[in-house]
């Protein structure tokens, strides 16, 4: 291990115009630039990398190009010789100046294994369409640590950056269909090594048609529903308490689960499907599965065929009702 404290490892895979976008960020208005490692699983070479490495002093690792994201995520952490990581995707960047702030709290963060910042949703040109900051400060240990980041999912790569010694410890990234159990891994080593939150943004996390839909086929909506209960069963199996394990489980399966049900509703024999699937993951009636069932209360009825004729028919005189009030409304 060098004395270095942090390394910056880029993960990408056939998206040079991206990637160099991401390095731009991390080369160019920042106070102080660690060593940064570009690790390629491309399917080909690219000649445009030779471009990118004579503009920026990167190392380049070249990987074989058949790695999962899984293996690529566990290959870029045993890139680093240094004491923290902070694994950035090729498709996301470093917001300005947050590479010092990031090497000061590393240095006095030896207690800890994750530091979680602040993060920019942007669009494809750069606007700024969301910002999350940490929900705590300081530093934070155990079952307060897990809640503190899984009851509010904003910490992703590019604002956690995680200890490395801790990370090859505790096994490194678990594998859930060929994706990498990203939410599972940050939330458990909070649980088990703490967390420092630094309450600025440190990261801009791209978002738009370059990041491929998983909702848009049966198979890959179901599948995305298993990579979460993935996630929520390494949680449960990591001896934190039963209520601790069940809010978490709310959490990530509903919160997660509501999104999908606006693109599927037109096909609600299958939206009742997942409902069951989701049930089997996470049975206990929290708030995130309270407020699906007070949205969409068909889902949850019984018989699963007699569900949607029941609630299209009981939909009609509701809305008749609703209909009538506002026609009883005096028109100002």
């Amino acid at each position: 291990m060098s004395d270095d404290a942090l390394t910056i490892v880029i993960p990408t895979r056939d998206r040079t115009d991206l990637l160099e976008l991401s390095l731009r960020s991390v080369f160019k208005n920042q106070d102080s630039v660690p060593p940064v490692i570009v690790s390629d699983n491309s399917t080909r070479e690219h000649p445009e990398m030779e471009t990118l490495q004579q503009r920026y002093p990167f190392e380049y690792v070249r990987q074989n190009g058949e790695l999962s994201a899984t293996g690529h995520h566990n290959a870029c952490l045993k890139l680093a010789a240094s004491r923290w990581v902070w694994l950035l995707h090729d498709d996301d960047e470093i917001a300005p100046g947050a590479i010092a702030a990031v090497e000061s709290l590393v240095r006095d963060y030896d207690d800890v294994g994750i530091v979680v910042g602040g993060v920019e949703d942007i669009d494809i040109n750069g606007g700024v369409k969301r910002c999350w900051k940490p929900p705590s400060r300081g530093v934070v240990h155990g079952e307060d640590a897990l809640l503190a980041l899984g009851l509010d999912w904003g910490a992703r790569a590019p604002c956690t950056v995680f200890r490395v010694a801790l990370c090859r410890q505790n096994g490194g990234y678990r594998d859930a269909g060929g994706l990498p159990c990203d939410y599972a891994f940050a939330v458990l080593m909070a649980y088990e090594h703490g967390v420092g939150f630094c309450d600025r943004v440190i990261g801009r996390f791209r978002v738009g048609h370059q990041r491929a839909s998983v909702f848009e086929t049966q198979q890959g909506a179901e599948s995305w529903v298993r990579f979460l209960a993935k996630q929520v069963e390494l949680v449960s199996d990591s001896g934190c308490s039963r209520s601790t394990a069940e809010r978490i489980a709310d959490y990530m399966i509903w919160f997660s689960f509501r999104p999908l049900l606006s693109s599927w509703l037109k096909h609600p024999t299958f939206a009742i499907r997942l409902t069951r699937l989701c049930l089997r993951k996470s049975p206990k009636r929290g708030e995130w599965q309270g407020q699906v069932r007070k949205e969409f209360p068909f889902l949850f009825w019984r018989p699963d065929w007699l569900a949607w004729p029941l609630y299209r028919v009981l939909r009609v005189p509701r809305r008749l009702w609703q209909i009538a009030r506002r026609a009883a409304v005096p028109q100002v």
